[in-house]
């Protein structure tokens, strides 16, 4: 059982392309205690793991691909309401037709947010965008 307590910061780590295009790639999730967590999309641009005790990285250059930044987002809904409480259920959002980890849901009493995987870009919201409820996801039970 991995213990986590209060959601302090989220971090999004973002791709700034050298066009200005911007792009979430992860989110670190910051709890006391209990420390970082982060979410990374997958490889075959589907899938989103949940990786506990994961420092969370530094801004770095890319050269001509652009920069990579870290920026707090924990000012923005739905996460806002979530800052500062309990974290007290977490659920994997599993497609049975492909059978992988989409995203999680996060619940913190009556707060709560979705972080999921948009097409190799990591994204959040209070409600699942339309692509994922036609797919029929399963929630399950995460972090344990």
């Amino acid at each position: 059982m991995i213990e986590v307590g209060f959601l302090v910061d989220v971090v999004a780590s973002r791709h700034v392309e050298t066009s200005g295009q911007v792009s979430d790639i992860d989110y670190y999730l910051r709890f006391d205690p209990g420390g970082w967590i982060q979410l990374r999309c997958g490889a075959d641009g589907e899938s989103l793991a949940l990786n506990p005790g994961v420092a969370r990285e530094n801004a770095y250059e890319m050269g001509r691909y652009g920069r990579v930044t870290m920026t707090s987002i924990k000012a923005t809904a739905p996460i806002e309401d979530a800052i500062n409480k309990r974290l007290t259920h977490v659920e994997a959002i599993v497609i049975p037709k492909v059978n992988k980890t989409v995203g999680f849901r996060f619940t913190f009493g009556a707060a709560g947010f979705l972080i999921f995987n948009w097409g190799d870009d990591i994204a959040s919201a209070a409600e699942l965008p339309d692509y994922l409820v036609d797919l029929n996801p399963r929630f399950e039970p995460a972090l344990r």
